[in-house]
């Protein structure tokens, strides 16, 4: 099974419309988890969600785990609001390895556009493989 993370460093570039209404239903996930405290993520679409904040990494990887070893794949939208402590967790534990797909979203904006650039950067930096990666 796959566990995808849908993330931005930037707020409002739809992330979690993207994560809830056309990533989740097509990978298919029953639920989004959702590492945010200020946004009604994939709420808002009806459909599922867990929500757990980066405080919590420990049990939202006890959690993704135990979805994967049910033979389910993940999807997992990283709120901007949780965005630096959650990458901080990812270093602490080499947390990249349990993500088969990560999916930076963007948009016109130039602003948005650099934090995608750094985002992916730092995702490098995590260990993120730097081949097999896809732009649209």
């Amino acid at each position: 099974m796959a566990n995808l993370l849908v993330v931005s460093k930037a707020g409002t570039v739809g992330k979690s419309t993207l994560a809830s209404v056309v990533i989740a239903p097509r990978f298919g996930c029953d639920e989004v988890i959702a590492i945010e405290t200020e946004n009604a993520a994939g709420a808002l679409f009806a459909q599922g969600v867990t929500r757990f904040t980066a405080e919590r990494y420990g049990a939202f990887l006890e959690y993704m785990i135990a979805l994967e070893d049910e033979g389910k794949n993940t999807v997992t939208d990283l709120g901007a609001s949780n965005y630096g402590p959650f990458l901080r967790n990812l270093a602490l534990g080499d947390g990249v390895q349990y993500f088969d797909y990560v999916v930076v979203v963007t948009d016109t904006q130039e602003r948005s556009q650099q934090d995608a650039i750094e985002t992916i950067q730092q995702f490098f930096k995590l260990g993120l493989p730097p081949t097999g990666y896809a732009s649209c």
